[in-house]
């Protein structure tokens, strides 16, 4: 599919001449005369430096010619934690669950929903607490006050978090957002993840809604502390309800010990707005029952848990061998620069980041997140919970596991061409480095690379005839070659130029 050039303007006189002011005539003379400048005014200098670059938007990029960015394929490795204690036999074993990675102890630590009894033959509702050495393999230590399970936290809609701004063994290192019994969102600090302190006196510490995956995390632009939760968007409960989200931020300098409730609001009632349902059909067919947010490299990574067409329907009796279309939840993928910008794109392209098993398997009807992504080496690890009914079916549910999925770092979203010549040009930047590495998939096709200066000319020696060409590669960190080092130009003003045929580009990065 072709995609038009983006971000080039035709010059006119005036724009012309301004042009001729900022960056001389040699740099717009080319073999017919005037060359095209991106923008057609000279776009100011973006900051790259050492920072990884990836293209899952625009920011970095000027133009992009036959090139669709699209949804990188994962790897299901199946269930990792199955029901084993007396406490975990339930409906909703596993639903809500945060995963982390904890480099302090070299260990793997998990939270996730114990069982709240299939017809209240259970009585455990819960936080259950599990760690691993490996991140496959988990024991769930009976650390429960009367030790008799794994429960750690009371009711359920946890997430956890590291918080980056505090030393190891701190009182509040790790911090957590739960469901308070009267469906408000409330929160809970320890210094190791096992044992654990309430906020408030254990009281909620928002207004309604708070059953769902509350989370707590740390925004290190605002350099506070931001707080998702349910919102009400109409009717409570029933075959009418409307489920939304907010944002909120702590606004008394990140002391929650002494202002638990210190919450405001920075957006509000983000539904999914789906375009493909007619209007004025109520209830909305697509419903955000939480947005978890994951940052990596800069970027905010949208965690996004889509119910489809809740009926809010009990079934009494199970169907777990066919995938259903209704009653269902799905987990997208979707990316922000700044928290406020909610991305749907995935989500109206019907495109999960972990789609639902075949009919009959054990994830074939609901996918939830944990509120995270665990980075090992150079692989991502994604943990979420899987189970083969619907969402409504909290007495038959015969699996309940939480499972793994695998991406090859930083693949999450790529730009890719097809047989024809694809490009992508950045925006111009400042050389810092001496050595670019690209992370580029073209086991099948081919990649080449220009360095172009600041009004999109090849430069002398880095040009596409003094570029190598990389047929057949795959590789996370690929260090393009020309007739010249890059070291010649450090401090130049550049921009890059893909080439790309059969091939996915996904981050670049400079070194020194």
């Amino acid at each position: 599919m072709k995609v038009r050039k983006t971000r080039l303007t035709r010059l006119t006189r005036r724009t012309f001449l301004g042009v001729v002011k900022r960056v001389g005539v040699g740099v717009m003379v080319g073999l017919n005369g005037l060359s095209c400048v991106y923008g057609a005014v000279q776009e100011e200098p973006i900051v790259v430096g050492f920072s990884k670059q990836l293209l899952v938007d625009d920011y970095v990029i000027a133009e992009k010619v036959n090139v669709t960015r699209r949804l990188r394929s994962v790897t299901k490795v199946g269930p990792i934690l199955k029901p084993t204690l007396e406490s975990d036999h339930g409906a909703s074993f596993g639903y809500y669950h945060t995963a982390l990675y904890n480099p302090h102890e070299s260990k793997f630590q998990m939270w996730y929903s114990v069982g709240v009894g299939i017809e209240d033959k259970n009585p455990y509702r819960g936080i259950g607490y599990a760690e691993s050495d490996d991140g496959i393999h988990w024991t769930k230590p009976l650390i429960s006050a009367d030790g008799k399970s794994n429960i750690v936290l009371p009711m359920t809609g946890n997430s956890i978090m590291l918080d980056p701004t505090l030393p190891w063994g701190h009182a509040e290192k790790f911090k957590a957002a739960w469901m308070h019994p009267e469906s408000r969102a409330a929160l809970a600090y320890s210094s190791d993840g096992r044992r654990w302190e309430f906020y408030n006196d254990g009281k909620p510490v928002t207004h309604r809604a708070g059953d769902t995956q509350n989370q707590i995390f740390w925004d290190p632009v605002r350099k506070a502390y931001l707080l998702g939760t349910r919102t009400d968007m109409g009717p409570g409960g029933g075959p009418t309800e409307h489920r939304g989200w907010r944002f909120m931020v702590h606004d008394k300098g990140g002391d929650i010990r002494n202002h638990p409730t210190a919450w405001k609001p920075i957006l509000d009632r983000i539904v999914v707005n789906d375009p493909q349902q007619k209007p004025g059909s109520d209830p909305p067919d697509l419903q955000f029952h939480h947005i978890s947010l994951w940052r990596h490299e800069g970027i905010w990574f949208q965690l996004l848990n889509v119910w489809t067409a809740p009926t809010q329907k009990e079934y009494n009796e199970n169907d777990d061998s066919t995938r259903h279309d209704r009653d269902v939840s799905d987990y997208y993928l979707g990316v922000s620069r700044d928290v406020m910008t909610i991305d749907r794109s995935f989500v109206y392209a019907r495109q999960p980041l972990i789609p639902r098993g075949q009919g009959g398997s054990w994830d074939d009807d609901i996918i939830t997140p944990s509120n995270n992504i665990i980075t090992r080496g150079d692989e991502h690890w994604i943990y979420y919970c899987g189970m083969n009914e619907r969402i409504h079916n909290f007495k038959n549910r015969g699996q309940s596991y939480i499972g793994l999925a695998k991406l090859p770092l930083d693949r999450f979203i790529g730009l890719i061409a097809g047989q024809e010549l694809g490009t992508i040009v950045t925006k111009p930047f400042q050389l810092e480095g001496n050595r670019l590495e690209v992370n580029v998939d073209a086991r099948l096709g081919e990649l080449r690379v220009e360095v172009l200066d600041a009004a999109g000319q090849p430069l002398a020696g880095y040009g596409s005839d003094d570029a190598t060409t990389y047929r057949n590669v795959d590789d996370l960190r690929l260090s393009p070659r020309w007739q010249k080092p890059l070291s010649e130009i450090r401090g130049r003003i550049i921009r890059l130029r893909f080439h790309l045929r059969k091939a996915g580009l996904y981050a670049f990065q400079f070194q020194k």
